[in-house]
This record gives structure tokens, sequence and C-alpha cells, in this order.
């Protein structure tokens, strides 16, 4: 019995040593340390201030009809990433005191010439719905009295009135890093025909202003626009439009376009940049040296549906991105003859950054 155990020990022993043989393998390790994430920042001043005085108010005194009023401030993301940028007018509280005849009397009220009160008048409170609003913004690299970049949301011709923006995120576009966005606003009181004008007399309004900034998104929309005093820069915000969804960093320029509004026929998708710095290339209509073709886009009954990815083999950075008719060459080219069409062209809201991870 001792013989047999000693036996299978043997054998155990023998079968350890052969499966040891049997897995050894040249072989070399590498350890990669420090590995790590970091987080950037997304962070704006505005005019010089960071925080913004939230105590600071700006006034616009002694309006009357046909009277324009403006308030202008300057955005400089002073953070590490480039940021988009929105615009909300909020809080509207109104004052309207019935202290003149006229205005008492325009509500349909009875005046006490005596003590010079109004008699039980309804004081009107929607002086918004008579006060147009414009803006515009242009975008200035880092020591640049050029700006590179604008664009008119609204203009006072549009009549867009206070009252339908209360409460509206109205984007204002890309800010790259150490670059300024000035932003110039319009008030317009104008003349209304559907009531008596003097139900405004000594009225008042105050309303917040507040600026929301964020990391790039993957979405940007692309507008009809037309030239006003020859500057293209007015969006016409009618259903004409196109929403480009893109992945910001990847190993290639993946995407998804829908088209909708648009005549029907064959367009191209491209992206033009400017210089690093922010300057632009030396070009003419027809002989354009930084544009990039992105998709060829078919638009039948209006709309159109892309899905699609291009290989770039490099970054976009603070690119334009537009949908312009016609055939300019395939996903991928660079350097193509780009038309100048503006009727039948869509154009981006704000700048958008591509990062090539395979880079």
């Amino acid at each position: 019995m001792r013989k047999i155990l000693t036996s299978l020990l043997v054998i155990s022993a023998v079968v350890v040593s052969v499966a040891v043989a049997t897995t050894a393998q040249l072989s070399d390790t590498e350890k990669s340390t420090g590995n790590a994430f970091t987080v950037g920042t997304i962070d704006i001043a505005v005019d010089n201030e960071n925080p913004w005085d939230s105590t600071r108010q700006y006034v616009m005194e002694d309006m009357k009809p046909s009277y324009t009023n403006y308030i202008n401030f300057e955005i400089k993301n002073v953070g590490n990433n480039p940021a988009n940028v929105w615009k909300t007018l909020s809080n509207y509280a109104y004052t309207d005191v019935l202290d003149s005849e006229p205005e008492c009397e325009a509500e349909n009220a009875a005046w006490d010439n005596a003590n010079e009160t109004c008699i039980a008048g309804q004081a009107a409170s929607d002086i918004d719905r008579v006060i147009n609003y414009d803006m515009r913004v242009e975008l200035y690299p880092e020591g640049s009295d050029t700006y590179v970049w604008h664009e008119t949301i609204y203009m006072d011709e549009d009549n867009i009135t206070l009252s339908e923006l209360k409460d509206t995120k109205m984007y204002l576009g890309m800010i790259p890093v150490n670059w300024t966005m000035k932003v110039y606003q319009s008030y317009h009181m104008i003349d209304v025909t559907d009531v008596n004008e003097n139900l405004y007399q000594g009225d008042g309004m105050t309303f917040d202003m507040t600026l929301y900034a964020e990391q790039l998104t993957n979405t940007v929309r692309l507008e009809n626009k037309y030239e006003s005093n020859t500057d293209l820069s007015h969006t016409l915000w009618d259903s004409t439009y196109a929403d480009l969804t893109y992945k910001v960093m990847d190993d290639v320029f993946r995407f998804t376009l829908d088209v909708q509004g648009m005549a029907d026929g064959h367009y191209t998708l491209v992206a033009w940049e400017d210089n690093e710095d922010g300057t632009l290339y030396s070009w003419t209509w027809g002989q354009f040296g930084g544009t990039e073709v992105l998709a060829d886009v078919e638009v039948v009954a209006g709309v159109a549906h892309v899905v699609d990815e291009v290989d770039l083999g490099e970054n976009l950075t603070n690119s334009k991105v537009w949908l312009t008719l016609g055939d300019l060459g395939d996903a991928g080219d660079s350097g193509v003859v780009l038309p100048w069409s503006p009727t039948t062209t869509l154009f981006e809201t704000g700048l958008i950054d591509y990062y090539d991870s395979s880079l």
C-alpha cells in the first residue's frame, strides 16, 4: 500500500513538472504609468467682469415711439475650452403710474384736474409688446480688431418684440478660447396703430439678462440667410434649415445631417476653416483653400437624411459649415472650388470644432 501511494505521488510530481515546462515562454513586460483624465474649464467674462456684476443695471430712459436705445457688451472666453453661449431675457416686471391726462384718457378713465389724478383707471402693463428687439454678434480672435465671424440674429425690420422673446434661450454662437464676442442689441419703441400710443406714457419695465456658456455640444443648426446692406448675416428663421449632429472627438468625422425645406437638388456639405490665428485665407470665390468636403447630399421633396463618416485626417478648428448647391467634389476633398450662391446655401449659426482622436 505504501508503494502504491509513493508511485502516485511521483506521478503527480511528474505531471506538475510537465505542465510548467509546456507553458514557459519568452516574455517582456512594459507598464504605462500616470495615465489621467483631466476636465477642462468653461468660463466667460463680460465687459472684463468675472463674475459679471449682478447689480449692474442698464437704464434706457425717456423712451418714446420711434426712439431706439442700445445695450452692448463684450463676452470673452477666459476658460480653456471653446464654449457655446446663449442669452436669455427674463423676469419681466412692469410699472405704470397714471399720472398724466393723455394716458388717463387713453385708458378710458376720468382725469381729476383739480387733484391731478386719474380716477378708476386700469393701467396697461404690456410695454414689451411695443418694443422691437434686434441683436448682432461679432467674433474677434485674441489681439485682433477685425472680426472673422458675425451674424445678425434679429433685425428691427423683423418686428420681433420683447414680449415674443421672453424666456427664450437665444443662441449667440461659439467663442474659441481667448476670443471675444461683441454683442450689439437695440430696443426700438415702435409706432403702434392698434392702440392709442398714449397708453404707454410713463410706463416702465425691468428685465434680467442671463448669459449661459456650455462646452461644445454635438449639434449645430444651418440656416438660410440673406444679404442686408451687402452684409451676409441675417438669419431668416423660417422652415428652411438643416441640423448637423456630429462626434466632437473621434477617429473619423461621424455625423448625421437632417435637411428641411430646401429646394430639390444635389448639394455639398462643406467645412470652411480660417487660419489658426483667426485670419482669413487669401481667397476669392472659386479659389478657396480652406474648404473640406464632408458629404454629398441629395434633397428630394425638400428633405434629406444623411448618416455618414469621412476620414479627414485632421482637426477642424473654429470651422464654418455650409450646405451649398452643386457637386463640389468627393468627401474628404480639400481646397475645392466654392461658388458664391447665398440664396441656395445654408450657413452655420455657430462655429464648430472637431478633434481627430487618431492624430
